[in-house]
């Protein structure tokens, strides 16, 4: 992304696993904006730190859990559990959601864990061990 005035969307949405509408706007409509925004999105979410991605993919999930955000959450799972994250450990942090900001945390965050897993096809019983 070294020419902001030639954004590829499809590369975005690859790096990202989505492109949401506002991203799409942003890209059309102020690309330089948008190239920088995505710079400070791989600082933050890409790039190894004191952090590993593994954890703050689990905090981004306890994050999005806590303002309801649980469609967006889906992403984050994807993310978690493509690095090395176990179904226990994505169930934690919504624990820790829930402790500070309610039941619908832990019970909508876990239905979209569920849908997700569903969907890759590692529902089963012994989830949980993953």
């Amino acid at each position: 992304m070294h020419d902001v005035d030639s954004i590829n969307e499809e590369e975005v949405k690859k790096k990202r696993g989505y492109l949401h509408i506002a991203h799409t706007f942003l890209i059309s409509n102020d690309p330089k904006y948008f190239s920088k925004y995505e710079q400070l999105y791989d600082i933050t979410m890409n790039i190894d730190s004191i952090l590993p991605i593994k954890v703050r993919e689990l905090i981004a999930i306890a994050l999005l859990a806590s303002r309801g955000q649980y469609e967006a959450m889906k992403l984050h799972i994807k993310r978690a559990l493509d690095n090395n994250t176990s179904v226990k450990e994505i169930i934690e942090s919504l624990k820790i959601a829930m402790f500070y900001c309610g039941a619908p945390s832990l019970i909508y965050g876990i239905e979209k864990l569920i849908e997700y897993l569903q969907e890759i096809n590692m529902m089963d019983e012994k989830t949980s061990d993953r």
